[in-house]
């Protein structure tokens, strides 16, 4: 990659940053070209050259985002961690997650129709299901999940988990509450309402 396409990369990446953290805060729209340039500190006529429209680039944006975040859940999946570990680093990216985009924009996102949801369906189904889908597989080999539980309950319950702490951001706020509550969740995953079993308890 020569000079001009590295800098023409980063002034991508840029925009795609600045149109993230605006359209998380304010909703895709109210946010403005204008707006992204500003923020961006390009001009508008810059961002309608790489990208095209606003909905061209709101597409750009979340396909972006979304790989960016396959690629950390490949990390966490590919690794020599146990799958409780795993799935205890996914629950942490979550709730990481939670600080950059906005509840009622990731839910507004998810709301969407059109190319917008296009881009969802089909990521989730080549994507970001059939390798979670492989993870746990990991984990009712390694005994932590039930092999009674069929695939399509198992994402649900994980769907669950995660949109729940999309919408309940709050219990996350400060750094004491985040340590608390992601323990927490992890614990619950794992063992439920009732907690870890005894011992001496038989199984069901």
């Amino acid at each position: 990659m020569n000079g001009f396409e590295r800098r023409k990369q980063l002034k991508m990446q840029q925009i795609r940053e600045a149109a993230l953290d605006l359209f998380s805060h304010f909703g895709v729209q109210k946010v403005s070209i204008q707006d992204i340039a500003q923020r961006a500190n390009v001009s508008p006529v810059t961002i309608y050259n790489y990208f095209g429209s606003k909905e061209d680039l709101l597409l750009d944006v979340l396909s972006n985002y979304f790989e960016t975040r396959l690629q950390q859940f490949l990390k966490i999946k590919n690794s020599d961690l146990s799958f409780q570990e795993k799935i205890g680093k996914m629950v942490e990216a979550k709730v990481e997650e939670t600080k950059k985009l906005s509840p009622s924009f990731i839910q507004s996102i998810f709301m969407t129709t059109g190319p917008v949801r296009e881009l969802i369906q089909t990521f989730a189904a080549e994507k970001s299901i059939p390798h979670l889908m492989e993870l746990l597989e990991e984990g009712k080999k390694e005994g932590y999940i039930s092999n009674d539980l069929s695939p399509e309950l198992l994402l649900f319950y994980i769907q669950l988990l995660f949109d729940g702490i999309s919408k309940q951001s709050h219990l996350f706020s400060s750094e004491d509450q985040r340590d608390k509550h992601t323990k927490q969740l992890i614990h619950l995953f794992f063992y439920g309402l009732m907690g870890q079993k005894k011992e001496d308890e038989p199984p069901n």
